[in-house]
């Protein structure tokens, strides 16, 4: 058996962790030749030996313990949407887009794939009964509110002790997220945390971007004209592309002064542009009927449009995406 001091075995430790081999291939060598000092001790280096795979294995599984977005850290920047940041993740492959709301607090969208992200929003543990700092498994009063979205099924956060809220964003999240202008955290229904949406369609373009080439997206945000909106566009669904302008549900053409939705022909009589923003006014005829209607067309960039219309006290939301040519 060896033995070796309590401040050996300290040092030992200290050493073995300042390894520069990878861990996840370390594991499986019969010895840890990076690890051990060129000055080391006949016992340092037997211990080594003795000690270097648990210790490996011990390290792996923390690493893979924490939380799935506490992997994804920023690394290096790679596009500023406003006040938000896109980056490489700091660790493996994946992208991380970040902003700070509030006294210091953390919105984050983050994953390895556009299909597979994670929402995670740090949080006042003191505006929350439930606790959110990881000594809870479930948040089951927790909601994340969106525009036409609320979800539940969230859970705290708690890496190294940080109260937050963490929920998979689902397609169905991310198309409420790019047409929302607020993002809430409610409990129990009240609303705690509220923070205000800056560019949202034009972030999560830059994060596809960066996931799929690890850049900042290409596009820029054409000026507000009725000619930048000349074309088909589609909701969520590119099929809708191939039908019939006016025939097709999911499909807006326009073209000139004309706007053509499902069973919908309208005449653009006026087209105000205020910034990124474009308000029309327009007389509509469908179904035998005829209406004045108006709109808020927003560009989002030369592919993306939010719209935005009012019916009394409600306004309702949708983004659009370019049809290919």
């Amino acid at each position: 058996m060896l033995e070796m001091s309590g401040c050996a075995a300290v040092r030992l430790v200290a050493r073995l962790l300042r390894c520069k081999q990878d861990v996840s291939t370390a594991y499986f060598s019969s010895s840890p030749p990076h690890c051990t000092p060129a000055n080391a001790t006949g016992t340092d280096e037997a211990v080594s030996k003795l000690l270097f795979r648990p210790m490996v294995l011990l390290s792996w599984l923390a690493i893979a313990s924490l939380p799935a977005s506490a992997q994804l850290q920023p690394d290096k920047k790679v596009a500023s949407v406003g006040k938000w940041s896109v980056s490489t993740a700091l660790h493996g492959s994946g992208c991380v887009a970040r902003t700070e709301y509030g006294d210091g607090y953390e919105l984050s969208v983050s994953g390895e794939r556009i299909d597979d992200l994670t929402l995670l929003i740090t949080v006042n543990s003191r505006s929350f009964s439930t606790k959110l700092d990881g000594t809870e498994e479930k948040a089951s009063s927790i909601e994340i509110v969106l525009a036409n979205y609320r979800r539940g099924n969230v859970s705290p956060y708690g890496y190294r002790g940080t109260p937050g809220v963490v929920l998979k964003a689902d397609q169905a999240f991310l198309g409420s997220f790019v047409a929302s202008e607020k993002i809430k955290v409610t409990e129990l229904g009240r609303e705690k945390v509220s923070i205000d949406l800056e560019n949202p369609g034009q972030v999560i373009d830059a994060l596809r971007a960066c996931l799929r080439t690890g850049t900042a997206p290409s596009a820029r945000t054409p000026a507000a004209s009725v000619q930048a909106l000349e074309g088909k566009w589609y909701f969520d669904n590119q099929g809708v592309c191939k039908g019939r302008p006016g025939e097709t549900e999911g499909l807006l053409t326009f073209h000139g002064m004309t706007f053509l939705g499902y069973e919908n022909n309208c005449r653009i009589q006026t087209a105000k542009p205020n910034g990124r923003r474009l308000a029309l006014g327009m007389i509509c005829n469908g179904e035998g009927m005829q209406e004045r209607s108006s709109e808020i067309i927003e560009f989002l960039d030369d592919r993306t449009i939010r719209r935005s219309s009012r019916d009394g006290a409600r306004t309702y939301t949708s983004v659009h995406k370019r049809c290919p040519e």
